[in-house]
């Protein structure tokens, strides 16, 4: 017992951290399913302004709700393993596309994802992510619709780029209504005016190159929109990181070892 009383200090913290954590669960969750479900197409500061802000102010209007004091999504439903490995297959190291990742996981079976991505940081990991194994696509290729019939039947990975305001393919238009059908026992989707065989694993991931993409309604219910824009805040965390990484670089080793 007295070879453990050294770690007295260090288990009052973690015991009083865990009371505060679990008298915020129900607000932190009702601000996570927030975040996950709204704050995908808004930058950092805005994204701030709506947690700390209104939607605080909301849970504190009930009187019955708290949350965290710095409610942070990533130790909400982040796992900092995953989290890190995101950073070594080339994910921008700030908190907005860390974000984004969360995200996009959690509603990866809902609705195919729509990357805003004018300086092409998010393409460029998504490559890795999904390990070099996807159709590379272009919204304007000659045969669009063939491809995915392909795709949707084999049940590939798709990366589709410069998809603009998508007001000008039919064939992408028609698959975000994701019109799924089983048929004697086989999965079908709607593509343009056909009916194409369904696999479970098929993916798609849209991006588009337009710094400031105007979206109609419709085509925003039917994705999810995630900004992947570099902010200048977002640029600042980067090169903060980045200069970490070149004057501690034997402390960067270090970390990333012991995550892998």
């Amino acid at each position: 017992m007295a070879s453990l009383g050294s770690e007295r200090e260090g288990w009052l913290a973690a015991s009083a951290a865990l009371g505060e954590a679990q008298g915020a669960l129900v607000g932190d969750s009702v601000l996570a399913a927030c975040s996950i479900a709204y704050l995908g197409p808004f930058e950092a500061s805005y994204r701030q302004e709506l947690v700390d802000g209104q939607w605080r102010a909301l849970l504190d209007a009930t009187g019955s709700i708290s949350s965290s004091r710095h409610f942070d999504l990533r130790a909400a439903v982040g796992d900092a393993e995953r989290m890190q490995q995101w950073q070594l297959q080339g994910i921008p190291d700030d908190r907005v596309s860390t974000e984004n990742m969360l995200i996009l996981e959690e509603t990866a079976g809902d609705r195919w994802p729509l990357l805003v991505d004018p300086q092409e940081q998010a393409l460029a990991f998504t490559r890795e992510y999904l390990g070099h194994d996807y159709i590379p696509l272009k919204a304007t290729s000659a045969g669009l619709s063939r491809v995915l019939e392909l795709a949707l039947a084999r049940g590939s990975a798709v990366i589709c780029e410069n998809v603009g305001e998508l007001d000008g393919s039919p064939a992408l238009t028609s698959l975000l209504d994701r019109d799924v059908a089983t048929i004697a026992g086989t999965r079908y989707i709607r593509l343009d005016d056909n009916q194409v065989e369904f696999h479970s694993d098929f993916r798609m991931f849209l991006f588009t190159g337009l710094a400031n993409p105007h979206f109609s309604p419709a085509v925003q219910a039917r994705v999810k929109l995630l900004n992947f824009t570099v902010t200048p805040e977002g640029l600042e965390a980067q090169l903060l990181a980045l200069v970490c990484k070149s004057e501690c670089q034997k402390e960067e080793d270090e970390k990333h070892r012991l995550h892998r």
